[in-house]
């Protein structure tokens, strides 16, 4: 999903928003929330945090795949 996020003035009553030429379709959902400056602090922490989050790299996402296919093998045998 790509998603554009911007901070914009309103002007006159509107809003002016320029697509990247990449931009994926012709149609896009628009949602329009009032910005609020005793937010920005948190919803900069928010980010931050979001950034720092660990990354788990392509290796070690195979290697998880291969164990849980490995435990799916097992069975479980009546006591």
């Amino acid at each position: 999903m790509l998603a554009i996020k911007e901070i914009k003035k309103i002007k006159n009553k509107k809003i002016t928003i320029n697509i990247p030429e990449s931009f994926p379709s012709d149609q896009a959902e628009v949602i329009v929330l009032p910005y609020s400056v005793k937010l920005k602090g948190i919803r900069e922490r928010q980010r931050a945090s979001l950034l720092s989050a660990p990354v788990i790299s392509d290796a070690e996402v195979k290697n998880l795949k291969d164990v849980r296919e490995y435990l799916n093998q097992w069975t479980i045998k009546g006591f």
